[in-house]
């Protein structure tokens, strides 16, 4: 009956993804996500937190950060947050005495804090192009390079770099945003190369159009009028799936990909993204976003 009740167990964790459901065990791991505040980040946090780990938080705004904070704490958790740019080596520094303090290892580095400057080509000034590199590109590098020692303490050895559909799918005026992405989903497959030896998994997840704040404000540019919920409509017209996504979606990913259920997973790229990128070239691009700026 023993063995029974066990089988029974390990079915229910590996399939569990099949019934909607999210039932993972990250009890006494330790894991950092970057840009952690709001969004995914965030979301990504509360979906450790839930599971057990001792999450760790990060941001660059004190107000937000703290409100963050608070609704992990009424949800039970209780994060550690490191108030910081990580794309400074100085505050990286930092960090990994933090994480040391605080774990004496780290299981899950999750590098997410990303920003994005939409202009044509020909008006990205050097400043612009140069501060998404280091906040979208360097940030990943310093902050897996620094906890690698760290990571080698830990149970999970697992990095997960979001980047995004647009590192491999470009729109007009991306400019860095969609270099940095690509280059993301690179350093995800020559880290993989080099740290598999040390048992370090590392793999990419590139989120499609995500229901977050900053997605909302973005979008709502795109009509007239500055409606999200018009910008919303046409926009999940060109995804196969009818809507935007979740931040929870994606936490889901990424949790499964942390977890000993994707243990022979490293080096690829995983994209949650309704089926925007199995769209044909000439089909992904979103043509009808004039609709959205016409106010159809």
């Amino acid at each position: 009956m023993l063995i029974i009740l066990i089988n029974a167990l390990k079915l229910r964790y590996a399939w569990v993804f099949m019934t909607g459901e999210v039932d993972f065990n990250f009890k006494g791991w330790c894991v950092f996500i970057s840009g952690s505040t709001e969004g995914i980040g965030l979301a990504i946090a509360e979906g450790f937190g839930r599971a057990g780990a001792k999450v760790i938080v990060n941001g660059v705004r004190r107000e937000i950060a703290e409100e963050a904070v608070r609704r992990l704490r009424g949800e039970g958790i209780e994060p550690t947050l490191f108030l910081g740019d990580v794309s400074n080596r100085d505050n990286v520094a930092k960090l990994r005495g933090l994480i040391e303090a605080e774990c004496g290892r780290l299981d899950v580095l999750v590098n997410n804090a990303s920003i994005e400057v939409d202009k044509p080509f020909e008006d990205y000034d050097y400043e612009t192009w140069r501060r998404l590199i280091e906040v979208n590109l360097d940030a990943y590098y310093l902050l897996a390079r620094e906890l690698l020692p760290l990571m080698l303490k830990g149970e999970g050895k697992v990095i997960v770099n979001i980047s995004s559909v647009q590192g491999v799918e470009c729109e007009p005026t991306t400019g860095a945003y969609s270099v940095t992405k690509a280059a993301e989903i690179g350093l995800t497959r020559v880290m993989a190369l080099d740290l598999a030896k040390y048992g370090i998994r590392v793999i990419a997840v590139a989120p499609g159009a995500i229901d977050t704040p900053l997605n909302r404000v973005k979008s709502s540019g795109l009509d007239p009028g500055g409606s999200w919920e018009h910008a919303y409509g046409v926009i999940s017209e060109a995804i196969p799936m009818g809507r935007f996504g979740k931040p929870e979606e994606v936490a889901s990913v990424v949790m499964f990909l942390a977890s000993k259920a994707a243990s022979y997973m490293t080096g690829t790229t995983v994209f949650v993204d309704g089926g925007l990128t199995a769209i044909s070239p000439t089909g992904i691009k979103i043509k009808d976003l004039t609709r959205a700026r016409e106010g159809k």
